[in-house]
């Protein structure tokens, strides 16, 4: 499978203007480079979008930042073409060893020493995304680790490489049910699983949540974007039996009234925020 990579340098005000629309693009998120000045975004898409429609998409988005009053100047966009050897290659340029909280997510390829208390969690991405960097999982990531205290049953919806249903085994969850839509990502997220010693843990099914029969849980885990958590809400309670916190994030700051009006219509009360950057990640309980 090729992928198109597609490089946007930009200043930094330009590069949160389309945080929303990279998130859409690629709904398991993308790399922000670390310039002082002119940063870089990439984003690494299925080679069926041409670079065409990817253009057309992002420099539509700037030009509704600069209608809104955004001083924005034009954007520099590079595509290339990858293979899938060429994907795995650049993805380790960007993965390297993160720190969220007491959980030490780190690729498989480098070595961290770890401090009293830290949990490892060991990743090779493959062709699956997911690793911490961006701050919709790390969001997740620092709830799962303050709301976990051992013998839940938690529920990761979309779980991409495996790293937030990992990060709940080895918390102390006595069972974590993985879904996603993506054989390959299921393939790799149970590779990990097993690498970790919390395969035995971990369900991993190949599904779309819609098919899912209902099923006793306590957390669920959803880094979704806020379009899908507001049309998914009303299944949540149906298909996730007992359910009782939702950890929700891919959230803009924009979003987080519409996301928390659809959780209090479902029954659900936002108790905790965690910001980063425009993201937000929501704990929510039923009431």
């Amino acid at each position: 499978m090729d992928w198109l990579k597609v490089d946007i340098k930009t200043t930094p005000e330009a590069v949160e203007a389309l945080n929303e629309t990279l998130l859409a693009l690629s709904p398991s998120g993308f790399v922000i480079g670390d310039e002082e000045e002119d940063v870089t975004a990439t984003v690494f898409l299925a080679g069926t979008i041409s670079p065409e429609s990817a253009r057309a998409t992002l420099e539509h988005a700037l030009e509704n930042a600069r209608a809104a009053g955004l001083s924005i100047r034009p954007a520099t966009i590079d595509f290339s073409f990858i293979n899938d050897e060429d994907w795995v290659d650049n993805y380790r340029k960007f993965f390297h060893v993160i720190r969220i909280g007491k959980l030490v997510i780190k690729p498989s390829w480098e070595d961290a020493e770890l401090n009293p208390g830290e949990v490892a969690v060991e990743l090779d991405p493959g062709l699956a995304f997911g690793t911490g960097a961006h701050p919709t999982t790390a969001g997740c990531l620092h709830f799962i680790q303050e709301i976990i205290a051992g013998g839940e049953v938690v529920f990761d919806l979309g779980t991409g490489s495996g790293i937030l249903a990992i990060a709940a085994a080895k918390l102390g969850s006595s069972r974590v049910i993985a879904i996603d839509d993506d054989a390959e990502a299921i393939e790799v997220a149970g590779d990990n699983a097993r690498n970790n010693g919390v395969g035995s843990r971990i369900d991993f099914i190949i599904s779309d949540f819609s098919d899912i029969e209902p099923t006793e849980v306590d957390i669920l885990v959803a880094n979704l974007t806020a379009p899908l958590i507001i049309r998914l809400m009303p299944e949540f309670a149906q298909r996730l039996v007992g359910l009782k916190i939702v950890i929700s994030s891919g959230i803009m700051r924009s979003q987080l009234a519409d996301v928390a009006a659809a959780l209090g219509e479902n029954g659900y009360k936002v108790e905790k925020t965690f910001e980063e950057g425009d993201w937000v990640s929501v704990v929510s309980r039923r009431v």
